[in-house]
């Protein structure tokens, strides 16, 4: 960000936080806030390497009460490969925030209100602070080999929900890792970065979302489906869904399905491999398929959306070779949870609906 951004940010910031928090206001507040953070970024920006820890911080404070989803653009190269892969929902998002000029990257938003380097942390904590008008609850449900169910609970508070309202669905990958770029130039420009975080791949039900408005007390469900593209990591697939004010730009709640473990966690080992999780969605059992290169001892968990375990399998030492174990889901409710193979140093998740 240039010295010109800097000074805009910080000026904004020192005038704008009561804007932030009071934009609450103008219907009753009764729910807890998940808090979106937003990032412009792209492969070939050097200073997004220093956004990254903390934009990652940023969401791990919030303990589940924060997410990040950022767009990959084509500044200041236009080689990054995933704003290649998909530039026209990156582009709408990018001129929804600026339609007179390109948003030089790093570009932070809290909430859709402006942020920079060092007030991305303080403003996410500011504004989880602040309870929002609408709850929403996400679940995203796996079918076939590559296909998503999304469902978006929204619920209004004693005020409903009445303007200029918008729901936004998107599709994220939660972590790519490339370890075969590092040391390398795999494209022009590139920053040496080898982890990147909560990607944006879709906007499922388009950049410009659907209108919402609710009667005090009103609860809707919206339904959308996306299918998952060649190269994106179905263990890391997870969807965010918002509500934003088209007047103001405000964000006024967020929510998101379960996130993979392996997001934080995932290590690969050669020779180690999580096979097949079926059925799934599962009711009363599901069966776990997975490939140990050596002797290893293994455990398979089982995490709801606040990262509790519900369940655990202690398979013991194993030896090299392919094994099937099962997790008994009878008094397991019904949602979203990460299952999760530990085998020696092998880490491996899985997103596993629980249906009744």
């Amino acid at each position: 960000m240039n010295k010109l951004s800097t000074l805009f940010c910080t000026t904004l910031l020192a005038s704008g936080l009561v804007g932030i928090a009071s934009r609450a206001t103008a219907q009753e507040a009764t729910y807890d806030r998940v808090v979106l953070i937003e990032e412009f970024m792209s492969a070939t920006c050097v200073p997004c390497v220093e956004v990254t820890p903390i934009m990652n911080e940023a969401v791990e404070a919030g303990k589940g009460k924060a997410v990040s989803i950022r767009y990959h653009v084509n500044q200041p190269q236009p080689y990054d490969p995933w704003y290649k892969a998909n530039p026209a929902d990156v582009e709408a998002r990018r001129t929804y925030y600026s339609p007179n000029d390109p948003l030089e990257p790093p570009h932070a938003r809290i909430d859709g209100a402006l942020s920079s380097k060092d007030y991305i942390i303080p403003d996410a904590a500011e504004r989880r602070t602040v309870k929002a008008p609408i709850g929403i609850e996400v679940t995203q449900t796996p079918y076939g080999s590559n296909e998503y169910n999304v469902s978006v609970k929204v619920t209004a508070g004693p005020d409903g929900l009445d303007g200029d309202y918008r729901l936004r669905i998107v599709a994220v990958e939660g972590l790519v890792v490339r370890d075969d770029w590092k040391g390398g130039k795999p494209f022009p420009g590139y920053n040496g970065e080898v982890e990147f975080h909560d990607i944006m791949r879709k906007m499922v039900n388009s950049p410009d979302g659907e209108a919402i408005t609710l009667k005090p007390n009103e609860t809707k469900t919206f339904t959308a489906s996306y299918t998952r593209g060649a190269d994106w990591q179905a263990n890391q697939m997870y969807t965010v869904a918002f509500v934003q004010n088209d007047d103001d730009l405000a964000v006024i709640q967020t929510g998101f399905s379960p996130k993979s473990a392996s997001g934080v966690e995932h290590v690969s080992v050669r020779g180690f491999s999580l096979g097949s999780v079926a059925p799934n969605p599962a009711a009363n059992a599901v069966a776990i398929g997975y490939t140990l290169g050596a002797t290893a001892d293994v455990a398979i968990e089982l995490r709801n959306a606040l990262g509790e375990h519900v369940a655990r399998v202690e398979a013991g030492t194993q030896e090299a070779g392919t094994y099937h174990k099962g997790i008994d889901l009878t008094n397991i409710p019904a949602g979203s949870y990460i299952l999760t193979l530990r085998a020696g140093d092998y880490v491996a998740s899985e997103q596993v609906v629980v249906v009744k």
